[in-house]
């Protein structure tokens, strides 16, 4: 027993000793879990650091050079010689360089270890899988279509922009843009030959962006009058200023006692693929008759509201398109416009052809 108390003696001074030798911090790594992880999962860092027994040792852990901030998934422990830091539910924000200080009476050491969580799913930059077609030789008070597709679909960051001579376009009652379900369509309605130049469309997300450019040139017309009509005289227009409420009022009440006519009829198309888009487009009048309704119609029954089916009707424009035609598409539209004094119609046909029906003929022509 006294040679049993001897030896435990000399363990505790052996301990003692060690524990008041002077010593600066000292860091092993033991293990790492911090590559190549995806968001949900926890990243592990552990390792040991000497001395053991030291009351003085203060232990701190850094983000990005800043002081890590306390929260619920963050968990740092320090004890009998382990430092570890586990950080669970890992999100893309947490990638960076994670570092421990230690410091003690004799100095200070530290240890530095980079965290890398990467996205579960990767994104798809946007592209135009088509593009948009130029178009020139049009006279004023033409309409102009453009259109393509632009993919991923179903993305709801995606932005997409336009640009007139490397100007902001905009919206306006004669320029209507969409962008909708994989399909870009821009519509210009009695094109002036200021619309004349180059137009791109950029669409944009974060993984990365994608442009078309395409161009339009209209040439101007001796129809339309560019200078003004007003009396140069000041006391004149001084005059009509008076009016102009009288005016306003005159001209509504003109266009409502105007029975619907369109000026211009929607056109054929045929010789259509099947996946490819059909436009129709015609003027109509009255321009600002509130009670003027328009409807479209299908082989004489109302047009089923679609995601694929988009309408339009300001400025007396009226407008169908019809995105991704199939073979059921085909047939008889009419647009219909009506008010209290009448109604008027205008019709076109429209052929849309399956692309199996096509290579089915393709093949059989071959054959022979």
């Amino acid at each position: 027993m006294e040679q049993i108390q001897k030896l435990e003696e000399i363990k505790s001074k052996e301990e003692f000793v060690i524990v008041e030798q002077p010593q600066v911090p000292e860091f092993s790594i033991r293990s790492q879990h911090t590559k190549n992880l995806s968001e949900g999962q926890s990243a592990h860092i552990e390792a040991i650091l000497n001395p053991i027994g030291d009351s003085s040792m203060t232990v701190e852990w850094f983000f990005n050079s800043q002081p890590l901030r306390a929260g619920h998934r963050f968990r740092t422990i320090h004890s009998f010689g382990f430092v570890i830091l586990e950080i669970i539910d890992l999100r893309i924000e947490d990638s960076g360089t994670y570092t421990c200080v230690a410091t003690n009476d004799y100095g200070t050491s530290q240890i530095s270890v980079n965290v890398e969580c990467v996205e579960t799913e990767k994104g798809e930059r946007p592209h135009f899988t088509t593009q948009m077609q130029s178009l020139s030789g049009l006279r004023e008070g033409q309409s102009a279509h453009f259109e393509c597709l632009l993919s991923p679909v179903g993305d709801s960051t995606m932005k997409v922009e336009w640009y007139h001579n490397g100007q902001p376009l905009r919206p306006s009652s004669r320029i209507k843009l969409l962008s909708d379900f994989g399909y870009v369509v821009m519509d210009i309605s009695y094109v002036h030959c200021e619309d004349s130049g180059e137009y791109v469309c950029v669409a944009s997300n974060k993984y990365g962006s994608d442009t078309t450019r395409y161009s339009l040139q209209c040439s101007p017309s001796k129809k339309i009058i560019r200078d003004t009509i007003l009396p140069e005289s000041m006391e004149q227009i001084t005059v009509l200023e008076g009016y102009a409420g009288y005016q306003t009022q005159t001209f509504v009440t003109t266009s409502e006692t105007q029975a619907p006519k369109f000026l211009s009829q929607i056109q054929n198309v045929s010789n259509l693929i099947e996946g490819q888009s059909a436009h129709f487009e015609a003027q109509l009048i009255p321009v600002n008759d509130p009670e003027l309704t328009v409807e479209w119609y299908l082989n004489g029954k109302p047009l089923i509201a679609g995601h694929r089916f988009r309408t339009f009707h300001d400025f007396g424009i009226v407008v169908l398109d019809i995105l991704e035609c199939d073979g059921d598409d085909s047939g008889v539209y009419e647009c219909r416009a009506t008010n209290r004094l009448g109604t008027d119609t205008t019709r076109a046909t429209l052929e849309c052809k399956c692309k199996f029906v096509l290579t089915i003929r393709f093949h059989l022509t071959n054959s022979y």
